[in-house]
């Protein structure tokens, strides 16, 4: 199991303003966004078991400024939520590092 975010995003203090759905294969989670086309902006890293854990990462250097909006990011979790036979899935936080 993945421990960390990926290199050059941080885990992110909270969901923000709506629980975690799944549609399919999909996390669909509500959070910020803004003028930035190119930002890449959240990064999800499934964990093991059911209900299937998540730590919600964001990029360190997204400027909060442009951020003014919310829209629903979609993140494919097919294969994790497959591994652990999950159907539900919950917000983690990982280890100190």
């Amino acid at each position: 199991m993945v421990d960390r975010c990926p290199e050059g995003f941080r885990i992110a203090s909270s969901l923000h303003e709506a629980e975690p759905k799944i549609e399919g294969d999909k996390l669909l989670l509500k959070l910020h966004y803004g003028g930035c086309p190119l930002w890449t902006g959240f990064a999800v890293v499934p964990g093991q078991g059911s209900p299937l854990p998540f730590y919600l990462c964001e990029d360190i250097e997204h400027d909060r400024c442009e951020l003014a909006g919310h829209k629903t990011w979609e993140f494919a979790i097919g294969e994790a939520l497959k591994k652990s036979g999950a159907t539900a899935v919950t917000y983690a936080t990982p280890p100190a590092q």
